[in-house]
């Protein structure tokens, strides 16, 4: 099993996108950055409001990396201490720049992290995301209202080193 799995990705939970909001607008005028942990939609700890999703994978984490370097222009993640199986499907950062169009550094890190990649721009809102495949292309991500089973925080197979915004 790999750091980044192939199955489709359907969309972010809403309280994920919530967190990586929040976290961005903390962080400011630093560049945030993080890995984004997904779920399959047919997981037991996932309860679906509304639509309930095609068989694929559901955002619903982010993992921060320890020794992460941020700046005003950049974030750097180390990748030696990305633990092995985190179920990571690509990654997510701010620009507090306020413009969300990738860079080159972004391109690079997009080609060699996973399938799907979110730039938060200043003033970090609802407005002010998009996602992008491997590729740099601008991909719709639609965002789910998932209601998420309360686990064990200690539990590392669960949610414990991952960040929703509870």
């Amino acid at each position: 099993m790999g750091l980044f799995r192939s199955s489709p990705i359907l969309g972010i939970a809403d309280e994920t996108l919530e967190f990586v909001l929040e976290t961005c607008a903390d962080t400011h005028p630093k560049e945030f950055m993080g890995l984004l942990r997904a779920e399959e939609a047919s997981s037991p700890h996932l309860h679906f409001r509304g639509r309930v999703p095609d068989k694929g994978r559901v955002i619903t984490d982010v993992l921060v990396i320890p020794g992460t370097k941020s700046g005003e222009a950049m974030a750097t993640l180390r990748s030696d201490m990305v633990p092995a199986n985190v179920g990571g499907v690509g990654t997510v950062h701010s620009h507090p720049s306020g413009s969300t169009r990738p860079s080159d550094e972004d391109l690079q890190t997009f080609a060699r992290k996973g399938k799907r990649h979110i730039i938060v721009a200043s003033p970090y809102d609802r407005d002010s995301w998009q996602c992008y495949n491997s590729k740099g292309e601008a991909v719709e991500l639609e965002v789910l209202d998932v209601e998420f089973d309360e686990g064990d925080p200690f539990e590392t197979e669960d949610e414990g080193f991952f960040g929703r915004g509870r």
